[in-house]
């Protein structure tokens, strides 16, 4: 935050001449007030809030830095922080950088995350989710897809994300063949390219991409196994390694629940649950 910095003519402490003659000069008050002012005194969060840092990656329509109509839990953490008189500020990075960034301290936490034994260690987690979402397989309808083991999945290809939970390291010990990509979006135009089989994504935010990205005409091509791969409980993690990490916590669950006592969270993912809603699970083809 930036402040104009005062001049001494502007508060006063340097005598003026009012029709040749001197103006009474007060020195003791106007010292003290300037005093106090270069002594920090008056810190900048006197004047404002307190400001809690995110670091968040590409996730639409939960975090965006590129689509202002898709960044869903941004608002909604935003609107239960400033219910708790905190405001927020996000830095929108790769998601391994995000994370890194939270881990070491460097921003206050990150989020949207699925909480494991191993998060819990470097960060503090609240028992109230963000969202629940659900993972599904993706793949195009011509693919006859189908699985019930992971020993079904080792016949196809799989796309992964850099930075998320399941990795290509994670595929491979399953002895499933997978392949790295930057980004969601690269992965789902892989699928209909035929360069991958499989894309493993949560309903909404592969609905939100395949909707945005592709023609009417290539958007029918796309479907996913109705067979949830898992639940998707969405978290924040608070870094271990800020001295207000676990009041922050806090203070997060407090304006949450303020948040949906209002009605407010319901308005905010609305949005959400319409494409939770909009997208139904799709038999896979019978083979023949």
């Amino acid at each position: 935050m930036n402040y104009d910095m005062v001049s001494l003519d502007r508060l006063g402490t340097h005598p003026r001449h009012n029709n040749g003659a001197l103006e009474a000069y007060h020195p003791p008050m106007k010292f003290f007030f300037l005093f106090f002012l270069l002594s920090g005194i008056f810190a900048p969060a006197t004047f404002g809030n307190e400001v809690v840092k995110f670091a968040v990656g590409e996730y639409p329509p939960y975090t965006s830095a590129r689509h202002h109509n898709a960044r869903i839990l941004e608002v909604l953490v935003k609107a239960a922080f400033k219910l708790q008189a905190i405001d927020v500020e996000y830095g929108h990075y790769p998601w391994k950088r995000s994370f890194a960034l939270a881990k070491n301290g460097d921003v206050d936490g990150t989020f949207p995350w699925l909480k494991s034994p191993a998060r819990l260690q470097d960060f503090y987690i609240g028992d109230q989710e963000i969202y629940q979402d659900q993972g599904v397989y993706w793949h195009l309808r011509s693919t006859p897809f189908d699985w019930n083991t992971s020993e079904d999945l080792r016949k196809y290809k799989f796309g992964v994300t850099v930075g998320y939970t399941r990795t290509q390291e994670f595929y491979n010990k399953l002895g499933i063949k997978a392949e790295t990509e930057v980004t969601e979006e690269s992965n789902f135009k892989k699928l209909l390219a035929g360069r991958i089989d499989v894309y493993r994504t949560s309903k909404v935010v592969g609905t939100y991409l395949v909707d945005s990205l592709f023609s009417a005409k290539a958007r029918n091509r796309f479907v996913f196994h109705p067979k949830v791969s898992d639940d998707s409980s969405f978290f924040i993690l608070f870094s271990k390694k800020t001295d207000r990490g676990k009041r922050l916590e806090r203070e997060f669950a407090l304006g949450l629940e303020k948040l949906k006592a209002s009605g407010r969270h319901q308005k905010i993912i609305q949005n959400l649950d319409h494409y939770r809603e909009k997208v139904a699970p799709m038999q896979p083809p019978t083979p023949e």
